[in-house]
């Protein structure tokens, strides 16, 4: 059972002798006690924006903080509502979830953020509570914390958001899911909750291709001109040898700061350690590639890999990086990133078929929507952590997609560096011919064979 954190007041039942005041909880802007809903007894917190600015905040956050270790995960968990009459579907404003880390000097040293609901989302649901939660980790000196419930307001939209039932509680790792904060939210002083960043790597606030924020790299510019930057996050005692891990993270070069013709690269690496931190093995995909002329500016493109745990693994790391060569100019941006136990198909691979019955249809649809805002595998199309509106949106562009499978195509017409090729048909027929194609190598003779017996 997870050991629970206290939160005075969670549910908003107590009130203060002044009337409004809500103990426990301190108010900023426009929020308020409400006795119009709630999820749990008969008050809530009823929060909208001021109308006073571009970009405003309201909310409530603890008064007491709670004590924490460096190192210790929290979960926050909260109900939230809003109502089809005074909704935020359709516009910019969000609510959601804060947890605030602060140091013995009392300053917030980093801060874990989730959206809950979100008006840009058009599967937002109205008029029912719906469960937010937000996992974060106590950074290094991180002593205390505190919950914030937060209604961020653009451009003066309307909509009012209801929040109540907050809990606190320690918790772990998805085993299957690990990381923290794939999204990169909640943005402080450059750092993101859970991440480690090195060299010239940095949060930044646009682009971004889902929630707040996303991680800025570009070379350190070493003396000898070579170098890395980039963000990690190292994932301990989930692994077991042999299992295959995919990572995965949406990267983009945005032609105002392109690393297209110069030597930069992208790199995503999964990487594996034994308990002392030593290293292992893993894989690197080469995401972007400053030489490839086809290079594609100012579109998030995704990045996948997968590695196999090898003996003795017991820890994994994810790795975002830039690698520089020859002080090549250019910057990359990096956001949802994902870790997950298995080998994973990729995106052109029909991930959107959700039930595996061959065709994306109703049925898809009925599963992704049940398993909203959770970290189903499944239903966790773009793989980023979170069944969300990317992943809708996704399953619509794939609708009546049919998904049978495919045989892999054939490399019998070329030379290749093994013996056999692809095609087990046109395989038999030319090593009945010359068994070293299938013995040693499958040379050119090999290939021409294949050519001349297979339809080639």
């Amino acid at each position: 059972m997870a050991q629970e954190l206290p939160v005075a007041n969670p549910s908003f039942e107590e009130t203060g002798k002044r009337p409004g005041t809500i103990p426990g909880w301190t108010t900023f802007s426009n929020a308020y006690l409400s006795t119009e809903t709630a999820s749990d007894g008969t008050n809530s917190l009823l929060t909208y924006g001021c109308f006073c600015g571009d970009y405003q905040a309201s909310g409530a956050f603890t008064t007491d903080y709670t004590d924490v270790d460096p190192g210790q995960i929290v979960r926050c968990t909260a109900d939230l509502l809003s109502p089809s009459f005074d909704s935020i579907k359709g516009n910019s404003n969000w609510a959601g979830l804060k947890v605030e880390f602060v140091g013995e000097d009392g300053n917030i040293v980093q801060l874990g953020e989730a959206r809950v609901l979100d008006g840009l989302d058009p599967a937002m649901i109205e008029d029912e509570w719906v469960e937010g939660s937000l996992l974060a980790i106590a950074p290094e000196f991180a002593v205390k914390a505190r919950v914030v419930c937060i209604f961020f307001q653009y451009f003066g939209e309307p909509g009012a958001v209801w929040f109540d039932n907050i809990q606190l509680e320690v918790a772990d790792r998805n085993p299957d899911l690990p990381l923290i904060n794939p999204s990169l939210e909640g943005l402080w002083n450059g750092q993101f909750n859970g991440w480690y960043m090195y060299a010239n790597c940095f949060g930044e606030y646009f682009p971004v291709r889902s929630g707040c924020c996303s991680a800025k790299m570009f070379g350190p510019y070493n003396k000898d001109g070579s170098g890395q930057s980039g963000i990690n996050q190292y994932v301990q005692g989930v692994v077991t040898e042999g299992e295959a891990w995919t990572g995965s993270a949406w990267v983009q070069t945005p032609d105002f700061d392109t690393i297209k013709g110069g030597t930069n690269q992208f790199w995503l690496i999964v990487e594996f350690f034994d308990g002392k931190g030593n290293y292992l093995g893993g894989e690197l995909e080469i995401g972007l590639d400053g030489q490839d002329p086809d290079l594609v500016e100012n579109e998030w493109v995704l990045v996948q890999t997968t590695a196999v745990a090898p003996k003795g693994a017991v820890d994994v790391q994810l790795v975002c990086q830039i690698n520089q060569e020859n002080s090549s100019a250019g910057a990359v941006w990096v956001d949802d990133g994902s870790l997950v136990r298995g080998g994973d198909p990729g995106p052109d691979d029909c991930r959107e078929d959700i039930n595996g019955d061959g065709i994306v249809d109703g049925e898809d649809l009925g599963a992704l929507l049940g398993n909203w805002n959770t970290a189903d595998p499944a239903a966790d199309i773009d793989q980023s952590g979170i069944v969300d509106g990317v992943d809708l949106g996704m399953l619509l562009g794939a609708w009546g997609q049919k998904c049978e499978d495919e045989p892999p195509a054939s490399n019998c017409f070329e030379a290749q560096v093994d013996a056999g090729c692809a095609d087990p048909v046109c395989q038999e027929i030319v090593c009945a011919i010359d068994a070293f194609c299938c013995e040693v190598q499958w040379d050119q003779s090999c290939a021409d064979k294949a050519i001349a017996n297979c339809g080639g």
